[in-house]
């Protein structure tokens, strides 16, 4: 129903950094690309343990930074910051960036869609979700494949 078939996400690449190291857990970013081009890119919270670990990756809202809810600056409250929170319980946490909401392309007379200036105001996420329709993708399934 997405528009997604397995065979198009298999990971050609994985970047790895450490960012940073703490008593818990350390602070990792890593950008994941796939055969058709895409890539997925984020933060990852690993424990200071070599043991088996559980794994979560949080699904974030647009607008989210992954460095919020890890803990990393002060946008959300501590109660909310829910990557950093499962980190200190011992999981392994993947909290990768999504399509945001911005509007930064839109109504520039730079950018056509077809043969005409784009210049109606709309989101990044709303202008693939019509672009994907025409060719039977979703921007939702191509996130979930991703993860």
């Amino acid at each position: 129903m997405l528009g997604v078939q397995a065979s198009e996400f298999l990971a050609t690449g994985v970047t790895w950094c450490v960012e940073g190291t703490g008593a818990l857990h350390t602070v990792e970013s890593f950008v994941c690309s796939v055969a058709t081009g895409a890539s997925v890119r984020g933060l990852a919270l690993m424990p200071a343990t070599n043991a088996p670990v559980p794994a979560v990756a949080l699904a974030l809202s647009p607008g989210i930074l992954p460095e919020d809810v890890c803990g990393l600056t002060t946008n959300l409250p501590a109660a909310a910051q829910l990557g950093r929170l499962l980190a200190e319980r011992g999981f392994a946490v993947l909290c990768p960036v999504v399509m945001n909401r911005e509007k930064w392309w839109s109504g520039s007379t730079n950018v056509f869609s077809g043969s005409q200036p784009l210049t109606n105001i709309i989101e990044h996420r709303y202008w693939l979700a019509h672009q994907g329709f025409h060719v039977g993708r979703q921007y939702l399934g191509i996130e979930a494949a991703l993860l």
